[in-house]
């Protein structure tokens, strides 16, 4: 009894996904056939419907999972080939979906929809478009992430374009061949993000795959250049030249890196003058402190015949005292012996 209320709601419940669908109520729909195939797991023809909703929210590869969960409960579903087949040409596999179609068109010979994706699927896998084989599956992927790449830097998203190289980096049978190319870019994002030393690491790992990348080498120098390290930045750029001399980056960026060391050197050599001019000036000082000691104080008997010294409240007499060491009276005239 429970078994046919079951049944029941099943049944109902595809019936309303159904007509969910036929009003572009999507979501709806998905959640309608999910509750089906919780309920009946193996429902080939909820998976298949499934699998269509999912193609109309542009989920390509859950409906490529529903079109194959299709097939395995059913093999001889047609329908559920022709999901797998839509899925699969969804997301560029040509290849695979023309064996999709193929099969689906071996069940139901007269369907023309069948057909039709076939011949097309033929024409595109013939003219080389789309992703014919597993390997070439992988290298548009691969492809896919370094152009995303190169996109999201000439937009300024430079940390999007590190995380997009490095899953590159990481499909390694696509990447191998590329990869310093990939970490001579990923060096370049991080400069523009400011992370310097990411930046030199990245560099360096370029050349140590290449050598003779010239670019990795001017990846390299332009973080160091960044980081103030001229020594390394001017090893760099000139092995770059040495081995591409017509590199148009690295003819630019040694000229900015010889300016900047012109720069560096007039400026250390105005601290020179400038630190040369203070001891200069310190030993004049010092020699002008020393004759003023070595002059000596003035004696008495000069004081008396050179007269009174400027500002002393004296102005009538010159005479000087050696009992008071006062001008204006002598020492006989001293008030203080008189006292």
């Amino acid at each position: 009894f429970l078994y046919f209320i079951g049944m029941a709601t099943a049944d109902n419940m595809m019936n309303r996904a159904g007509e969910a669908f036929r009003s572009n109520d999507f979501t709806t729909a998905e959640a309608l056939y999910s509750a089906v195939i919780g309920m009946q797991p193996n429902n080939a023809k909820a998976f298949s419907n499934r699998s269509a909703v999912r193609m109309k929210l542009g989920e390509f590869a859950s409906a490529l999972k529903d079109a194959e969960s299709c097939t395995r409960v059913d093999p001889g579903f047609a329908k559920g080939w022709g999901r797998h087949g839509a899925a699969l040409q969804a997301m560029k596999h040509y290849d695979a979906a023309r064996n999709a179609y193929q099969k689906a068109l071996q069940l139901e010979p007269t369907n023309g929809s069948y057909k039709e994706a076939l011949d097309e699927l033929s024409k595109l896998v013939a003219d080389g478009k789309g992703i014919a084989t597993d390997d070439g599956r992988e290298e548009y992927y691969f492809r896919r992430s370094v152009d995303s790449g190169v996109a999201a830097m000439k937009e300024g998203r430079y940390d999007e374009a590190c995380r997009l190289f490095t899953k590159a980096m990481n499909q390694t049978s696509a990447a191998k061949a590329e990869l310093h190319i990939l970490l001579a870019n990923r060096s370049a994002a991080h400069l523009k993000a400011n992370r310097t030393l990411e930046a030199m690491d990245d560099a360096r790992e370029a050349i140590q795959i290449c050598p003779s990348y010239a670019r990795g080498h001017c990846r390299l120098a332009a973080a160091a250049l960044e980081r103030q390290d001229m020594q390394t930045a001017r090893s760099a750029i000139d092995r770059a030249l040495e081995v591409d001399p017509d590199a148009s980056v690295a003819r630019e960026l040694s000229k900015n890196i010889s300016l900047r060391e012109t720069e560096r050197a007039r400026a250390a050599e105005n601290e020179a003058s400038a630190a040369q001019s203070t001891r200069e000036n310190v030993a004049k000082a010092v020699a002008s402190s020393t004759k003023l000691d070595d002059a000596g104080p003035v004696s008495r008997e000069t004081a008396s015949t050179a007269g009174p010294p400027p500002g002393s409240r004296h102005t009538v007499s010159y005479a000087y005292c050696r009992v008071c060491s006062e001008y204006g009276h002598t020492a006989r005239d001293c008030p203080l012996r008189k006292k």
